[in-house]
């Protein structure tokens, strides 16, 4: 079953549209300012996400679902989130450069792959890409604050612009056509998502760099950081 994912959340996609626009700005210019409070956006956004994704991968959830069921999920996946970002925050404040580098690398991979249909080859590109980029994070340090950052606040915004009027890159974007003959039709919408999230990631890490460079630190000034960031 293809499941849309907007039909099935109804008008709770939209607030959520609005809530990924409003965080992916603030993510896209000023991240590395506000990165410990940032960091727990994103220990809050992973299990939020999982939790719609997990229902809706099994095709336990589609647009046919009752509005209790959503209702039930939406509720569940803030509990999970917010107990994510408040037990999850000391110990990932340690590896906070390479949770923001493996997220961003996700995100792109994700928007740049989302068209292949083969699932287990597009889970593992987007784990090899994600891997990559935390594994780079050690010697990118401040760069990775402020791309990193960029891109993650690029790709919410494309996303929750998509909320709207569709068209986000997924399985379905390519088509193949004419039988034989590969015709490969890309919609411009999709090209125009991409394009968007690499002109925002570009110019957010100017600003940032620009206007809010971040401090080099080791893990074991912490406090030091805090006080920095926060």
């Amino acid at each position: 079953m293809n499941l849309d994912p907007d039909a099935a959340l109804g008008k709770i996609g939209k607030f959520l549209g609005l809530v990924e626009i409003a965080l992916g700005v603030v993510f896209a210019f000023v991240g590395a300012k506000f990165i410990f409070f940032l960091l727990k956006v994103i220990l809050f956004l992973v299990p939020f996400a999982l939790t719609w994704l997990i229902p809706r991968n099994l095709n336990l959830l589609d647009s046919s679902s009752s509005k209790g069921l959503i209702a039930g999920i939406f509720v569940a996946s803030i509990v999970l989130g917010i107990l994510s970002a408040y037990f999850l925050g000391k110990v990932a404040e340690k590896y906070m450069v390479q949770i923001l580098a493996g997220v961003a690398g996700v995100a792109c991979a994700i928007l740049l792959l989302g068209s292949l249909k083969n699932q287990m080859v597009k889970s593992l590109a987007v784990l090899v890409v994600g891997g990559l980029a935390v594994y780079l994070s050690k010697q990118f340090d401040k760069y990775i604050k402020t791309i990193g950052t960029a891109a993650i606040g690029a790709f919410l915004m494309m996303h929750g612009v998509s909320r709207y009027v569709g068209g986000f890159p997924s399985s379905n974007t390519i088509q193949i056509n004419n039988g034989q003959d590969i015709e490969i039709d890309v919609p411009n919408l999709a090209i125009a998502y991409i394009a968007g999230m690499a002109v925002i990631t570009v110019v957010g890490s100017f600003i940032q760099l620009k206007f809010f460079p971040p401090k080099d630190f080791s893990v074991d000034d912490d406090d030091e950081m805090k006080a920095e960031y926060m």
